[in-house]
């Protein structure tokens, strides 16, 4: 499976045995790390509204 959306690739595979996603995001490494991170940016994108 492969899904483009808001021009991110998301790669959805089967090696294995084994469930692999891939994602890949158009923003700066140093962005990306950051909001993986950071509590406060991880929270906002992690789960659903009010997950936080």
């Amino acid at each position: 499976m492969t899904q483009e959306k808001a021009g991110n690739n998301f790669n959805a595979t089967i090696e294995g045995g084994e469930l692999v996603l891939t994602r890949t995001f158009h923003a700066p490494r140093e962005l990306v790390f950051k909001t993986w991170t950071e509590a406060e940016h991880l929270a906002r994108w992690w789960g659903p509204t009010g997950f936080n």
